[in-house]
């Protein structure tokens, strides 16, 4: 009987450390230790998810260096993610030009960290049409529909590509977009497949003859 009691006894403990591991673990979730925590998705977080997304991009977080940036996009990008553009250039007295990319997560992350501050004085909506989300609140997909302003530089003469002019341009991309949860409770990009129209404005509003 004793041994009986001191069996019974020892699972006890272990149950009361277990309970408290699990409690703490519980508690823990509910107090999102991280601000990016996640449990389910819905179209806020997803909404405050691309804007994020945008402004890390295009160089607004001034306070994350080159390897947060790594860092971010590497707990926010699954890791077989695919991303797909088709890209229509429009720049006025010049050929339109297209160019299609598909970027694995490494080759997107490197793109980021390159040309995240080409930007100036840049400003994004994001609109979400068609959204469907599935498995429990894990998977989403939806259309996205980014409108983008602000200032790049543009090469004067494509002979000398090296002297630049800063000019406005503004863009469009509607994006067919897959979302997911990972296991340890991070948005992440699963896929994109986007169409996007760039226009520049080589005068920079000006007319072409001086008044």
């Amino acid at each position: 009987m004793p041994k009986i009691k001191q069996t019974l006894c020892m699972l006890a403990a272990g149950l009361c450390v277990i309970t408290a591991n699990a409690t703490q673990a519980q508690a823990q979730m509910n107090s999102d230790p991280r601000s990016d925590f996640v449990t389910q998705l819905n179209e806020s977080n997803i909404s405050d998810f691309l804007a994020e997304v945008s402004a890390i991009s295009t160089g607004q977080r001034p306070d994350m260096l080159d390897d947060d940036v790594v860092n971010y996009f590497t707990n926010h990008m699954a890791p077989k993610s695919k991303l797909k553009s088709q890209m229509r250039y429009e720049i006025p007295n010049f050929p339109t030009q297209e160019n299609k990319m598909e970027l694995d997560r490494e080759q997107y992350i490197s793109t980021i960290v390159k040309g995240r501050h080409m930007m100036e004085d840049y400003t994004s909506t994001v609109e979400i049409r068609d959204l469907k989300i599935s498995g429990g609140g894990k998977q989403a997909t939806f259309t996205s529909i980014i409108t983008e302003r602000g200032k790049m530089p543009f090469p004067k003469d494509p002979k000398k590509p090296d002297v630049v002019d800063i000019i406005p341009i503004e863009g469009e991309s509607i994006c067919e977009q897959k979302l997911a949860v990972s296991f340890n409770n991070f948005i992440q990009m699963a896929g994109a497949d986007c169409q996007t129209v760039i226009r520049f404005d080589p005068f920079g509003g000006k007319p072409l003859i001086p008044e």
